[in-house]
């Protein structure tokens, strides 16, 4: 984590005990593009919900 923040992909936010991480790619036009290409989850996430009996 610590070299991805140093190479300023990832922000850091903290708010009290919590981190929160965010990635930081909108100067980062390549980066972008290839994180567009990956598959989404929304299909594992629809199939994990569970059925109801109409």
């Amino acid at each position: 984590m610590k070299k991805l923040k140093t190479g300023g992909l990832v922000n850091e936010t903290r708010r009290s005990q919590w981190i929160y991480y965010s990635l930081n790619v909108e100067d980062k036009p390549m980066l972008k593009e290839v994180i567009a290409e990956l598959p989404s989850m929304r299909e594992r996430i629809d199939a994990s919900k569970p059925q109801s009996c109409d």
